[in-house]
């Protein structure tokens, strides 16, 4: 299990119910996703929440393909497994300046993995820990600058 303890204070600021959570998608579409891809893979509703509120990310084989269904479905994987980190970059520059977020996608591109469920996991695991690392710098900073 990938467990990130400082998760509740330290996570990213990603909108909960702005009107876009995605670049392109509304509350309502991701939502949609979310069910859509928690039906088709059956997957326990509570490992997604738990992700997606604590961080919590478990190594678990239905929660892969989760992850696969809905990165496909948000333009971030292609079906043959590849990442398309410029979707994620996209996304991920309405809340971190570029350099921020070429450092938390551009270092996880070297990632390769057989399965795309698991390229899928990975790389989010990868992204995860870097924006985690962005957030202590930036708050180093603000600290020393105090």
């Amino acid at each position: 299990m990938f467990r990130v303890e400082e998760a509740r204070s330290q996570k990213p600021k990603f909108p909960g119910s702005n009107d876009y959570v995605a670049f392109h998608l509304t509350t309502e579409e991701m939502r949609k996703i979310g069910n859509e891809c928690a039906e088709s893979t059956k997957v326990d509703r509570k490992l997604v929440e738990n992700a997606v509120k604590y961080m919590i990310i478990v190594d678990d084989q239905k929660y892969k393909e989760f992850l696969f269904c809905s990165y496909k479905k948000q333009g971030y994987q292609k079906k043959n497994g590849d990442i398309v980190y410029d979707e994620i970059k996209s996304f991920l520059s309405s809340f971190y300046s570029k350099e921020e977020t070429d450092y938390a996608v551009d270092n996880c591109k070297g990632l390769t993995y057989i399965r795309p469920e698991e390229m899928s996991f990975n790389t989010m695991k990868c992204i995860l820990k870097n924006l985690l690392e962005v957030e202590r710098m930036k708050a180093q900073k603000k600290y020393v600058n105090n």
